[in-house]
């Protein structure tokens, strides 16, 4: 057993009905189904901090030279125990990303593991319209029934697995 710590992330999964647990040695974490969700459902939003790309330069792949608010930001997330690896990061159409590494601001998505496209059972889309509102974090939504038990996977696509880094 894990101890599990109180933070937003784990918070947002108990409410969402998603249990987090270790999916296996290599994954570590992983997001389940703790009941039937049918094709289509919206799971829910890939949340954290907003970040433009100079920031992800300088806090994560060190193409910038940190400034003092870079400094400030990376203290405060080695102080409340967060990482800073940049492996949570999800580049938006617009160019900034989201940085979900931060168990204090992020969702539950955050747990969700890779698959290769014909494994995985979930699919972000970045924009989406409901109700005529305009919704620009990124959603996930089942690309297939998914049973309880099962765990909630998605394509991370061919660039997180080698650097996504902006190269200048």
């Amino acid at each position: 057993l894990i101890n599990v710590p109180e933070n937003f992330s784990y918070e947002s999964a108990n409410e969402a009905g998603i249990k987090v647990r270790i999916a296996s040695t290599a994954k570590g974490l992983g997001a389940f189904a703790t009941s039937h969700i049918p094709l289509g459902t919206l799971l829910g939003e890939y949340r954290g901090e907003t970040l433009t790309a100079d920031e992800v330069k300088a806090r994560f792949w060190g193409k910038r030279k940190p400034d003092s608010h870079d400094e400030a930001w990376i203290s405060s997330r080695e102080k409340r125990g967060q990482d800073t690896t940049g492996n949570y990061l999800l580049e938006m159409p617009h160019g900034g990303f989201v940085d979900a590494e931060d168990q204090d601001v992020s969702t539950w998505c955050r747990f969700m593991n890779h698959a290769d496209e014909n494994s995985c059972n979930v699919m972000p889309f970045m924009q989406s319209e409901i109700g005529g509102k305009i919704h620009t974090w990124p959603r996930m939504y089942a690309i297939h029934d998914i049973e309880i038990g099962q765990e909630l996977c998605w394509d991370y696509g061919e660039y997180f697995f080698i650097g996504n880094r902006i190269q200048e």
